[in-house]
């Protein structure tokens, strides 16, 4: 009779701590799977802001991001503040225009679903003639990476993210 008692105990004390531990389980996996759709929708209706944190050039070491760089993107208009590290092929005429710091009007814009519910976006301003493509990962957790590619310079890798609550341009 005490064995069975005992067995009791322990089952209820066993249920008791898995119910107790497992909501905040499932509360934090409902929390991640709404960002993720926040973030899906954003991407989906061209209105997002990527904050770039670490710069990969091609050649040399990883750069930390010190003050605000980023690229949003708001309907068809594609605004990049964002530097360049790495080999120009031509000098720019204005010494201004070093880094990828410009506002565009008119892109060719692409999403593309890729695996574990990550995103492909694919954007090419149409008004610059630089031959110019930017390819961000995006992933549900909000971080993101961007791929610049010019035809005057070196390709250049950002790690970032993508903030759930966009700031309005």
């Amino acid at each position: 009779m005490k064995n069975i008692k005992n067995t009791i105990t322990i089952l209820a004390a066993m249920v008791l701590t898995f119910t107790t531990f497992s909501n905040p389980l499932f509360a934090q996996d409902e929390t991640e799977n709404k960002k993720a759709e926040t973030i899906e929708e954003h991407l989906r209706n061209q209105s997002f802001v990527f904050v770039a944190d670490v710069a990969f050039p091609m050649q040399g070491r990883n750069i930390q991001l010190t003050g605000r760089y980023d690229l949003s993107v708001s309907g068809d208009t594609l605004k990049s503040y964002l530097p360049y590290f790495g080999r120009a092929y031509s000098a720019p005429i204005n010494p201004a225009d070093g880094g990828y710091m410009f506002s565009s009007v008119g892109i060719n814009y692409n999403v593309t679903d890729k695996k574990k519910g990550s995103w492909q976006i694919e954007i090419e301003p149409t008004d610059r003639h630089k031959g110019e493509k930017f390819i961000l990962s995006a992933y549900p957790n909000g971080t993101a990476t961007l791929q610049i590619t010019s035809i005057n310079r070196q390709p250049i890798t950002f790690r970032g993210y993508i903030p759930e609550q966009q700031e309005k341009n």
